[in-house]
């Protein structure tokens, strides 16, 4: 978060958002795929077992919408601040 005082601004791009939207729908894969060969789940509110994959499914689309909004919101902050420049990793001399 040190971006939102030293920049570079703007930074977040909707391929930014897109990458970081990667982990939670990768976390999910596992977390199923674990789960199924387990039968262990880290969170009542994904067990397969007790819910059935309807209803844990649905609580996953929370998960992940929670994610992208906050990600949406970082990028709109992001837009919304003073641009700064970016430095370069070779100064001119």
């Amino acid at each position: 978060m040190l971006w939102l005082v030293f920049g570079p601004r703007p930074r977040t791009t909707g391929a930014t958002v897109a990458w970081a939207l990667l982990w939670p729908v990768l976390w999910i894969g596992y977390t199923l795929a674990h789960g199924a060969v387990s039968g262990w789940y880290a969170y009542g509110f994904l067990d397969v077992g007790d819910l059935c994959y309807a209803v844990a499914l649905r609580n996953l689309a929370f998960v992940v919408l929670l994610a992208l909004l906050f990600l949406l919101a970082f990028r709109a902050v992001d837009r919304r601040l003073p641009g700064t420049a970016r430095r370069d990793a070779v100064t001119a001399g």
